[in-house]
């Protein structure tokens, strides 16, 4: 059994370290579980599994479809407002 080097709870290491999992998912609109199963053990100071783990994940906000609509129809407004303002000023 391969022996890692601990990183304690500094996810940004372990992310970058090839050594622990990692992966990235395109998910698509809705609701998702992300689970995942403990093959190997953290150790603790005297080489004994402690049968327990931490994890973390890095999320990024996805907009939903709807708020596009919503920017694109302001910003056609604003377009218009400011095409009418310009014509008025002219």
């Amino acid at each position: 059994m391969q022996s890692l080097t601990s990183v304690g709870l500094n996810f940004d290491t372990a992310l970058g370290n090839s050594n622990y999992s990692f992966a990235t998912y395109l998910l698509s609109a809705g609701t998702h579980s992300i689970t995942g199963v403990l093959s190997q053990s953290a150790l603790d100071e005297f080489g004994s599994p402690l049968n327990a783990t931490v994890g973390g994940l890095r999320l990024a906000p996805v907009p939903l479809p709807g708020a596009l609509l919503m920017f694109l129809s302001g910003a056609g407004l604003l377009g218009c407002l400011r095409r009418r303002n310009a014509s008025v000023a002219a």
